[in-house]
């Protein structure tokens, strides 16, 4: 009988040592949740540390300014007239890397990554025929980035809705009636 009595009051003291720990354990970790030292492992995920709005305007201001780095990188530096331009040589000079690259210019353009490059190349070209109408389309693509005419006149017409070549010839003809008034 002595034996049954004081193996229940072992049994009960180990239950009484492992409720009391547990609490303790409780209280501490939730004045470290308090003090935002620790986060609450059980009912969040081990990813979340801030609320999802606060990472979302976090990144949505990064991106912001890495586009506007870019912009201006654009505008200053001309790298769209290397036809061997990439998103990695992009990042490097901005130091970032690619995907902040590309998610930065689809938010902010609506475009992918070589169709922004591509729309500063048929904007120059532009800008280059209007200064040299005399220039051919082969010239014309060289000296604006493109690998080829065909690269060319693909992006001129989905930016302009007409190919290279008839924008030329349009200019062309529109110049010569102006010189005609």
């Amino acid at each position: 009988m002595k034996i049954i009595i004081h193996c229940m009051l072992v049994e009960m003291t180990v239950i009484l040592f492992l409720f009391y720990s547990a609490l303790f354990l409780a209280r501490a970790v939730s004045r470290l949740q308090a003090a935002g030292n620790i986060r609450n492992l059980w009912f969040s995920p081990a990813r979340t540390v801030k609320r999802p709005r606060e990472v979302d305007e976090r990144m949505s201001e990064t991106l912001e300014n890495i586009y506007i780095r870019m912009e201006d990188y654009f505008r200053k530096s001309k790298p769209y007239l290397d036809s061997g331009l990439s998103v990695d040589a992009v990042a490097r000079h901005l130091y970032t890397n690619k995907a902040y690259i590309s998610k930065a210019v689809k938010l902010y353009s609506g475009l992918n990554f070589c169709q922004y490059v591509n729309r500063y190349r048929v904007s120059y070209s532009m800008s280059l025929f209007s200064s040299r109408p005399e220039l051919h389309l082969i010239e014309m693509a060289q000296l604006s980035g493109f690998n080829s005419v065909t690269s060319l006149t693909i992006s001129f017409r989905s930016f302009m809705n007409e190919s290279a070549g008839d924008w030329c010839r349009r200019y062309r003809r529109e110049q010569l009636e102006e010189k005609m008034k």
